[in-house]
């Protein structure tokens, strides 16, 4: 929710994500987060001093994660291109449909985090970024032994959907990237 009223409010007001100043994240999660407060299920926020303290640490953590956001993208070629982008076991795509026994199919659900796009040359190179606020860690082995498959089939997805709605264009991969622990205040992350 965060990563796409972001994207699209960038998008919108034809900004880079270098150019949103703390100023600017911080009025607009103020009002995402108070949008959220106006719902039912989400009043009890508001309901003690305690609750209270708790929005502002949750501002001030969604600053710091979209602070953090904003400068790796800042530093690179590639543009996020979708954010959160939900696919049903329903759609059409092969790459979410997987054959099994006889007849029987089976349909892949979920949300792709991030897909970052780089069109060169004639060729648009795709990228899935996973966001995890978990502690666990990817495991490269399980991947290349076919054990943690996830990134790789939302990889395969974004490039059968992008090469579908592109004629012209060759669609490639260019990685994925798992980033763990996101909520780690910025000030404790050391860039290289």
């Amino acid at each position: 929710m965060l990563l796409n009223f972001f994207s699209k409010r960038i998008s919108e007001r034809e900004l880079s994500w270098d150019e949103v100043i703390q100023a600017i994240r911080l009025a607009w999660i103020g009002e995402m987060v108070e949008s959220a407060l106006l719902e039912e299920q989400h009043q009890v926020f508001l309901s003690s001093e305690r609750n209270q303290y708790r929005i502002k640490r949750l501002i001030a953590i969604l600053d710091k994660t979209i602070e953090a956001i904003g400068f790796q993208i800042s530093r690179g070629n590639f543009e996020p291109a979708e954010a959160e982008w939900q696919f049903k076991g329903d759609d059409s795509l092969e790459a979410l449909n997987l054959s099994l026994n006889g007849d029987r199919e089976m349909c892949l659900l979920g949300t792709i985090d991030r897909v970052d796009k780089l069109s060169k040359d004639g060729v648009s190179y795709l990228t899935v970024i996973d966001y995890k606020s978990s502690s666990k860690d990817m495991d490269y082995g399980d991947v290349y032994n076919g054990l943690q498959l996830q990134l790789l089939l939302y990889l395969n997805a974004a490039i059968e959907v992008t090469s579908n709605a592109i004629d012209n264009e060759e669609v490639k991969p260019a990685g994925i990237f798992f980033t763990s622990r996101l909520m780690i205040p910025i000030s404790t992350v050391i860039y290289c």
